[in-house]
């Protein structure tokens, strides 16, 4: 089997690309455009759901198939990249945001809210919301914070 080149894989990638913006935008314009010309809403809404899963469900699958590719052809040794050890912090970053979204699921409120004038109480997923907003702030503020600091630490020099 020829092994693909670079350029192989940019224009494969391109054309993907290419293709789910297409499939996009006929999508979106159907939702957007065929309700008004009498066809069933219901039917559209179906169909832009369906869509949306299975674009997650392919960008799911192809990450899941690349971290797989690199962890079989990774480097057993320590992975140190000019004297920094590039291989401990990738897995320091890893676990720490694992952490983030686990104290904010945790931490999230999970009573039923009103939206749109009906009660939602579907935990799981309001802790789930909780979850990635508190994760969300708390990533940003920790960012806010480097910015500031290297920017003191810098202005000094």
């Amino acid at each position: 089997m020829k092994k693909a080149k670079i350029n192989d894989i940019g224009l494969l990638s391109r054309r993907v690309l290419y293709v789910v913006i297409a499939l996009s935008a006929i999508v979106f314009g159907a939702f957007f455009v065929v309700p008004r010309g009498g066809a069933s809403e219901m039917m559209l809404t179906g169909m832009l759901i369906v869509f949306l899963m299975m674009v997650l469900v392919g960008a799911m699958a192809v990450a899941a198939w690349s971290v797989a590719a690199r962890l079989r052809k990774r480097n057993r040794q320590t992975s140190e990249v000019a004297t920094i050890p590039a291989g401990r912090i990738s897995l320091g970053v890893v676990v720490a945001v694992g952490l983030i979204m686990a104290a904010g699921y945790l931490l999230s409120p999970g009573g039923s809210i009103v939206v749109n004038g009906g009660e939602y109480d579907n935990r799981l997923w309001i802790k789930t919301a909780g979850m990635f907003i508190i994760a969300a702030g708390s990533l940003m503020s920790v960012a806010v914070m480097f910015i500031v600091a290297n920017y003191l630490i810098n202005r000094r020099k």
